[in-house]
């Protein structure tokens, strides 16, 4: 009976939250290996008309950051553009609340694959190709956040080498947001086998 009273009590104060783990690119550059038939580019006006005719939801959804004034990255297969991220700066970051971004770094906040090129390591290849051009221009390190849930996501930071160095709680009681940011030691990313339940910055 008590039990089942916090349950309810929890439920009723609880009204939302969100829980993500914090990752950042290396210290040191490391390019993707060449494959020919693969290239990045920054999105243009022409791509960005290409993806708001894609037949994938959340890739007609991310130009909503391209409309939003934020940069944005594509992975070409041929001519086929087969994954899209999107990036911050200080200027444009609008994530504090989840954790805050230094003046030299970038945020990597959406990162989105076509359905039909899941599973075939894009979005890590994207990941790393992002952290090279960035890298390139004098940032000094990228960011991202992730659902703590989210496998997918986690298995493509990793695979890029990225690591997680901090956690995100947020919790809504009633109207009121309570947020706890814990910084951790660079450790690796080791995916979940839990199903993703969503993500700001996974490859979906």
């Amino acid at each position: 009976m008590l039990k089942q009273w916090i349950k309810s009590l929890a439920a009723a104060l609880l009204t939302d939250y969100r829980v993500n783990w914090i990752v950042a690119s290396p210290a040191q550059r490391a390019s993707a290996p060449a494959r020919g038939d693969v290239a990045a580019a920054m999105l243009d006006d022409e791509g960005a008309a290409a993806l708001g005719r894609s037949p994938t939801h959340k890739v007609r959804n991310s130009l909503s950051y391209t409309r939003a004034g934020l940069q944005g990255r594509v992975l070409m297969l041929g001519s086929q553009i087969v994954a899209i991220a999107h990036f911050a700066a200080f200027g444009s970051y609008e994530f504090g609340s989840i954790w805050p971004l230094g003046a030299e770094q970038i945020a990597l906040v959406d990162i989105v694959t076509e359905e039909r090129f899941r599973g075939r390591g894009f979005a890590a290849r994207l990941i790393r190709d992002a952290c090279d051009h960035y890298q390139q221009l004098g940032v000094d390190s990228l960011i991202a956040f992730i659902w703590w849930t989210n496998g997918p996501s986690i298995r493509a930071f990793r695979k890029a080498g990225w690591t997680r160095v901090g956690l995100s709680v947020e919790v809504k009681i009633r109207s009121v947001w309570l947020r706890v940011r814990i910084p951790l030691q660079r450790g690796v990313l080791r995916p979940t086998q839990d199903p993703p339940i969503g993500s700001c910055s996974a490859p979906r």
